[in-house]
């Protein structure tokens, strides 16, 4: 996978590091074509890691992204996935009034090992484990997309793609059958295993 370009912003509270929000100009090269928005013009949300904090998560995303279009003015939307694969809905998303567009339109492998479905990027990486009849291949469910506008043309044709929010129980909590490795139902401190 190539690197790119990526913009990270420390979050403190009372002058105490307490996590960072990164965001990218993402893997897909047609991350927004399909709502209008050439791949320079957007950037994805790809990571938001925080300890223990008081801020609503909403609010932390709300002002990153202002510094975002600040030292980026021209970005015209940002998009954002919600891992229904680790249980997530996006609900933060929701709560900072983003436009949700339905699903993506391909899911992602997973490793299943010992019953439990793994990130397959975490189970490559480790090499830990041989493809066996302990870790197989299987297909999951793709990911909630969420995009956020910086203008009202780009707003509005986002719009024209928006579907009702997916609820926090409409998240896949089983894959043919097995238990998924979800990341704690916490304030995000708490890694996806992969990582």
């Amino acid at each position: 996978m190539p690197v790119g370009r990526l913009a990270y912003f420390g979050v403190w509270e009372d002058a105490v590091f307490i996590g960072t929000v990164i965001y990218s100009n993402g893997v897909a090269r047609n991350l927004a074509m399909w709502a209008g928005v050439d791949r320079f013009e957007c950037s994805e949300l790809v990571r938001v890691a925080l300890n223990t904090h008081r801020t609503p998560v909403t609010r932390i995303i709300a002002i990153t992204l202002k510094l975002l279009h600040k030292t980026s003015p021209k970005l015209r939307v940002v998009v954002s996935y919600a891992d229904i694969n680790a249980g997530h809905h996006g609900g933060i998303y929701q709560g900072g009034g983003w436009t949700y567009t339905g699903l993506a339109s391909m899911g992602a492998k997973g490793v299943l090992i010992d019953g439990v479905v793994r990130n397959r990027r975490g189970f490559t990486g480790t090499r830990k484990h041989k493809f066996t009849a302990k870790a197989t291949l299987v297909d999951l469910p793709p990911k909630h997309r969420y995009i956020k506008a910086f203008n009202a043309l780009d707003a509005a044709r986002v719009l024209a793609w928006a579907k009702p929010y997916p609820k926090r129980d409409s998240c896949a909590e089983s894959v043919a059958g097995c238990t998924l490795d979800v990341q704690s139902r916490g304030d995000g401190s708490i890694p996806i295993s992969a990582l």
